[in-house]
Protein backbone atom coordinates (compact mmCIF):
# COMPACT_ATOMS: atom_id res chain seq x y z
CA UNK A 1 0.00 0.00 0.00
CA UNK A 2 0.85 3.45 -0.77
CA UNK A 3 1.21 5.12 2.78
CA UNK A 4 1.03 8.89 0.74
CA UNK A 5 -1.79 7.83 -1.54
CA UNK A 6 -3.97 6.88 1.86
CA UNK A 7 -2.92 10.15 2.98
CA UNK A 8 -4.58 12.36 -0.10
CA UNK A 9 -7.37 9.96 0.18
CA UNK A 10 -7.94 11.15 4.49
CA UNK A 11 -7.40 14.65 3.45
CA UNK A 12 -9.90 14.12 0.46
CA UNK A 13 -12.16 13.25 2.70
CA UNK A 14 -12.05 15.67 5.17
CA UNK A 15 -12.63 18.58 2.43
CA UNK A 16 -15.92 16.65 1.63
CA UNK A 17 -16.79 16.85 5.35
CA UNK A 18 -15.72 20.73 5.50
CA UNK A 19 -18.07 21.34 2.30
CA UNK A 20 -21.08 19.74 3.75
CA UNK A 21 -20.45 21.56 7.26
CA UNK A 22 -20.08 24.91 5.05
CA UNK A 23 -23.47 24.16 2.46
CA UNK A 24 -25.64 23.47 6.04
CA UNK A 25 -24.09 26.60 7.45
CA UNK A 26 -24.99 28.21 3.80
CA UNK A 27 -28.85 26.81 3.78
CA UNK A 28 -29.34 27.93 7.17
CA UNK A 29 -28.49 31.90 6.26
CA UNK A 30 -30.70 30.77 3.14
CA UNK A 31 -33.95 29.89 5.03
CA UNK A 32 -33.61 32.03 8.37
CA UNK A 33 -33.02 35.39 5.85
CA UNK A 34 -35.76 34.67 4.03
CA UNK A 35 -38.46 32.33 6.32
CA UNK A 36 -41.61 33.73 6.60
CA UNK A 37 -44.81 31.54 6.73
CA UNK A 38 -46.87 34.81 6.03
CA UNK A 39 -45.70 35.24 2.00
CA UNK A 40 -46.71 31.93 0.88
CA UNK A 41 -43.97 29.48 2.40
CA UNK A 42 -44.00 26.24 3.94
CA UNK A 43 -45.99 26.31 7.49
CA UNK A 44 -42.98 23.76 8.67
CA UNK A 45 -40.67 25.77 8.50
CA UNK A 46 -38.46 26.90 10.87
CA UNK A 47 -34.79 29.29 11.53
CA UNK A 48 -33.02 25.98 11.24
CA UNK A 49 -31.20 24.23 8.43
CA UNK A 50 -32.91 20.64 9.76
CA UNK A 51 -36.18 22.64 9.90
CA UNK A 52 -36.09 23.56 5.90
CA UNK A 53 -38.89 21.00 5.50
CA UNK A 54 -41.13 19.22 7.63
CA UNK A 55 -42.90 15.78 7.31
CA UNK A 56 -45.40 16.13 5.23
CA UNK A 57 -47.09 14.36 2.29
CA UNK A 58 -46.83 14.54 -1.02
CA UNK A 59 -47.86 17.81 -2.81
CA UNK A 60 -49.63 18.07 -5.89
CA UNK A 61 -47.38 20.38 -8.53
CA UNK A 62 -47.29 24.00 -7.89
CA UNK A 63 -48.93 23.45 -4.49
CA UNK A 64 -46.84 25.34 -2.31
CA UNK A 65 -43.29 23.52 -2.98
CA UNK A 66 -41.27 24.01 -6.24
CA UNK A 67 -40.96 20.77 -8.00
CA UNK A 68 -37.59 20.97 -9.90
CA UNK A 69 -36.21 20.86 -6.00
CA UNK A 70 -36.97 16.89 -6.38
CA UNK A 71 -34.44 16.83 -9.40
CA UNK A 72 -31.35 18.91 -7.20
CA UNK A 73 -28.85 18.93 -4.74
CA UNK A 74 -28.56 21.26 -1.41
CA UNK A 75 -25.46 22.72 -3.26
CA UNK A 76 -25.91 25.73 -0.83
CA UNK A 77 -29.45 26.19 -1.90
CA UNK A 78 -31.85 25.07 0.59
CA UNK A 79 -34.99 22.96 -0.70
CA UNK A 80 -37.33 25.89 0.33
CA UNK A 81 -41.04 26.51 -0.88
CA UNK A 82 -41.42 29.63 -3.69
CA UNK A 83 -40.49 33.10 -2.83
CA UNK A 84 -37.59 32.39 -0.60
CA UNK A 85 -34.62 34.82 -1.33
CA UNK A 86 -32.20 31.56 -1.43
CA UNK A 87 -33.72 30.34 -4.87
CA UNK A 88 -32.04 31.30 -8.44
CA UNK A 89 -33.89 32.83 -11.03
CA UNK A 90 -35.75 29.75 -12.76
CA UNK A 91 -38.07 30.12 -15.48
CA UNK A 92 -41.70 29.83 -14.51
CA UNK A 93 -40.79 30.10 -10.97
CA UNK A 94 -42.09 32.93 -8.47
CA UNK A 95 -38.72 34.71 -7.14
CA UNK A 96 -39.84 37.54 -4.67
CA UNK A 97 -38.10 38.12 -1.17
CA UNK A 98 -39.74 39.62 1.75
CA UNK A 99 -37.93 42.86 0.66
CA UNK A 100 -39.40 42.58 -2.76
CA UNK A 101 -43.00 42.24 -1.56
CA UNK A 102 -42.77 45.34 0.55
CA UNK A 103 -41.71 47.00 -2.83
CA UNK A 104 -44.11 45.84 -4.63
CA UNK A 105 -46.63 46.60 -2.02
CA UNK A 106 -45.50 50.13 -2.04
CA UNK A 107 -45.91 50.69 -5.61
CA UNK A 108 -49.26 49.31 -5.63
CA UNK A 109 -49.76 52.24 -2.76
CA UNK A 110 -47.77 54.94 -4.47
CA UNK A 111 -49.72 54.28 -8.01
CA UNK A 112 -53.46 54.01 -6.17
CA UNK A 113 -52.69 57.21 -4.01
CA UNK A 114 -52.73 59.95 -7.22
CA UNK A 115 -56.37 58.49 -8.28
CA UNK A 116 -57.51 59.41 -4.65
CA UNK A 117 -55.89 62.90 -4.95
CA UNK A 118 -57.48 63.12 -8.17
CA UNK A 119 -61.29 61.94 -6.83
CA UNK A 120 -60.64 64.36 -4.11
CA UNK A 121 -59.55 67.56 -6.23
CA UNK A 122 -62.67 66.52 -8.46
CA UNK A 123 -65.18 66.05 -5.77
CA UNK A 124 -68.15 68.45 -6.19
CA UNK A 125 -68.64 69.89 -3.23
CA UNK A 126 -71.62 71.55 -3.55
CA UNK A 127 -72.68 75.80 -4.53
CA UNK A 128 -70.46 78.26 -1.92
CA UNK A 129 -72.96 79.03 0.56
CA UNK A 130 -71.49 82.03 2.86
CA UNK A 131 -72.65 85.53 4.18
CA UNK A 132 -76.08 86.10 2.48
CA UNK A 133 -76.33 82.86 0.93
CA UNK A 134 -75.92 80.94 4.09
CA UNK A 135 -80.23 81.14 3.77
CA UNK A 136 -79.63 79.23 0.37
CA UNK A 137 -81.40 75.70 0.73
CA UNK A 138 -79.55 73.50 -1.92
CA UNK A 139 -82.43 70.92 -3.17
CA UNK A 140 -80.57 67.39 -3.50
CA UNK A 141 -82.50 66.49 -6.92
CA UNK A 142 -83.25 69.79 -9.16
CA UNK A 143 -87.24 69.30 -9.36
CA UNK A 144 -88.67 70.97 -12.89
CA UNK A 145 -90.28 74.65 -12.59
CA UNK A 146 -94.14 74.43 -13.19
CA UNK A 147 -95.21 75.05 -16.12
CA UNK A 148 -97.76 77.76 -15.33
CA UNK A 149 -97.95 81.07 -17.06
CA UNK A 150 -97.21 84.36 -15.94
CA UNK A 151 -96.76 87.51 -18.11
CA UNK A 152 -94.07 89.37 -19.36
CA UNK A 153 -93.76 93.41 -19.68
CA UNK A 154 -94.93 92.83 -22.94
CA UNK A 155 -98.09 91.52 -22.01
CA UNK A 156 -97.21 88.01 -23.60
CA UNK A 157 -98.24 84.80 -21.40
CA UNK A 158 -94.72 82.81 -21.08
CA UNK A 159 -93.34 79.80 -18.93
CA UNK A 160 -90.43 79.93 -16.97
CA UNK A 161 -89.32 76.86 -19.20
CA UNK A 162 -89.00 79.69 -21.82
CA UNK A 163 -85.61 80.62 -20.47
CA UNK A 164 -84.07 76.94 -20.66
CA UNK A 165 -80.10 77.45 -21.25
CA UNK A 166 -79.86 80.36 -18.80
CA UNK A 167 -79.55 80.22 -14.62
CA UNK A 168 -82.45 82.08 -13.75
CA UNK A 169 -83.26 83.52 -10.46
CA UNK A 170 -86.60 84.04 -9.67
CA UNK A 171 -87.55 86.79 -7.52
CA UNK A 172 -91.20 87.07 -5.83
CA UNK A 173 -92.11 90.72 -4.79
CA UNK A 174 -94.75 93.23 -4.47
CA UNK A 175 -94.54 97.28 -4.11
CA UNK A 176 -96.45 96.81 -0.61
CA UNK A 177 -93.36 94.52 0.96
CA UNK A 178 -90.72 96.42 2.77
CA UNK A 179 -88.06 93.85 2.37
CA UNK A 180 -88.97 93.40 -1.08
CA UNK A 181 -88.20 96.70 -2.07
CA UNK A 182 -85.34 97.37 0.14
CA UNK A 183 -83.30 94.41 -2.07
CA UNK A 184 -84.68 95.59 -5.56
CA UNK A 185 -81.84 97.37 -6.10
CA UNK A 186 -79.39 94.70 -5.49
CA UNK A 187 -80.97 92.76 -7.78
CA UNK A 188 -80.86 95.20 -10.09
CA UNK A 189 -76.88 95.60 -9.66
CA UNK A 190 -76.88 91.54 -10.14
CA UNK A 191 -78.44 91.94 -13.32
CA UNK A 192 -76.12 94.75 -14.53
CA UNK A 193 -73.29 92.36 -13.55
CA UNK A 194 -74.35 88.86 -15.06
CA UNK A 195 -77.34 89.54 -16.95
CA UNK A 196 -77.13 88.13 -20.27
CA UNK A 197 -77.03 84.46 -22.65
CA UNK A 198 -75.72 82.78 -18.89
CA UNK A 199 -78.05 84.30 -16.43
CA UNK A 200 -81.38 86.15 -15.93
CA UNK A 201 -83.12 88.25 -12.97
CA UNK A 202 -86.74 87.48 -13.38
CA UNK A 203 -88.02 89.87 -10.56
CA UNK A 204 -92.33 88.56 -10.85
CA UNK A 205 -94.29 91.03 -9.23
CA UNK A 206 -97.61 90.44 -7.60
CA UNK A 207 -99.17 93.38 -6.97
CA UNK A 208 -103.12 93.18 -7.99
CA UNK A 209 -102.78 96.24 -10.34
CA UNK A 210 -99.85 94.06 -12.53
CA UNK A 211 -97.77 95.99 -14.89
CA UNK A 212 -99.33 99.57 -14.13
CA UNK A 213 -98.42 99.35 -10.75
CA UNK A 214 -94.89 97.48 -11.09
CA UNK A 215 -94.15 99.44 -14.49
CA UNK A 216 -93.52 103.10 -12.53
CA UNK A 217 -92.68 101.99 -9.20
CA UNK A 218 -89.51 100.22 -10.79
CA UNK A 219 -88.91 103.34 -12.57
CA UNK A 220 -89.09 105.32 -9.69
CA UNK A 221 -86.81 102.92 -7.34
CA UNK A 222 -84.04 102.90 -10.18
CA UNK A 223 -83.57 99.88 -11.40
CA UNK A 224 -83.27 99.76 -14.99
CA UNK A 225 -82.00 96.48 -15.12
CA UNK A 226 -84.62 94.95 -14.11
CA UNK A 227 -87.79 93.79 -16.73
CA UNK A 228 -91.01 93.40 -15.07
CA UNK A 229 -92.66 90.46 -15.05
CA UNK A 230 -96.65 90.35 -13.82
CA UNK A 231 -98.08 86.66 -11.46
CA UNK A 232 -101.50 86.65 -12.72
CA UNK A 233 -103.38 86.11 -9.64
CA UNK A 234 -100.46 84.62 -7.61
CA UNK A 235 -100.75 81.05 -9.70
CA UNK A 236 -96.84 80.73 -10.05
CA UNK A 237 -96.60 81.81 -6.55
CA UNK A 238 -98.91 79.18 -5.18
CA UNK A 239 -97.17 76.95 -7.76
CA UNK A 240 -93.73 77.09 -6.36
CA UNK A 241 -95.83 77.00 -2.80
CA UNK A 242 -94.08 80.54 -1.48
CA UNK A 243 -95.29 81.50 1.88
CA UNK A 244 -93.74 84.79 2.20
CA UNK A 245 -91.79 87.66 0.63
CA UNK A 246 -89.23 88.46 -0.61
CA UNK A 247 -88.76 84.75 -1.68
CA UNK A 248 -86.15 83.87 -4.67
CA UNK A 249 -85.71 80.40 -6.61
CA UNK A 250 -82.56 79.49 -8.40
CA UNK A 251 -82.91 77.15 -12.06
CA UNK A 252 -80.26 75.82 -13.59
CA UNK A 253 -79.91 75.63 -17.14
CA UNK A 254 -82.07 73.10 -17.64
CA UNK A 255 -85.02 74.67 -15.59
CA UNK A 256 -84.94 72.50 -12.61
CA UNK A 257 -85.19 74.33 -9.20
CA UNK A 258 -81.78 73.80 -7.90
CA UNK A 259 -82.92 75.67 -4.70
CA UNK A 260 -84.28 78.71 -2.84
CA UNK A 261 -83.64 81.66 0.01
CA UNK A 262 -86.80 82.48 1.67
CA UNK A 263 -85.98 86.35 2.73
CA UNK A 264 -84.38 89.23 2.08
CA UNK A 265 -80.82 89.01 0.38
CA UNK A 266 -78.45 91.27 -1.06
CA UNK A 267 -77.71 89.86 -4.48
CA UNK A 268 -74.84 92.32 -5.40
CA UNK A 269 -72.55 90.93 -2.93
CA UNK A 270 -69.43 88.70 -3.55
CA UNK A 271 -70.56 85.83 -2.20
CA UNK A 272 -74.15 86.03 -4.07
CA UNK A 273 -72.22 86.29 -7.31
CA UNK A 274 -70.25 82.85 -6.65
CA UNK A 275 -73.36 81.06 -5.76
CA UNK A 276 -75.10 81.68 -9.23
CA UNK A 277 -71.39 81.49 -10.54
CA UNK A 278 -71.50 78.18 -9.77
CA UNK A 279 -74.41 76.93 -12.31
CA UNK A 280 -73.42 78.91 -14.72
CA UNK A 281 -69.83 77.87 -14.87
Amino acid sequence: MNIFERGLEIKAAAFDVLKDAVETGQNGIAVSSGDDVLFDQHAAMGFRARDILGIKALIEIDGSVDTLHNFRGSGGISAAPHCVTAHCGLPGVCLLSKRRYLLVALIAILSVVPLFVLNAAGSDKGPPRTGWMKQFTVNEEPGPAPEVKFTNGAGEKITLSDFKGRVVLVNFWATWCAPCVKEMPSLDKLQAKLGGDDFQVVAVNEDRGGAKIAGPFLKKLGTPNLAIFVDDKMKLMRALKVRGMPTSFLLNREGGVVGKLAGIAEWDTPEAVSLISYYTK
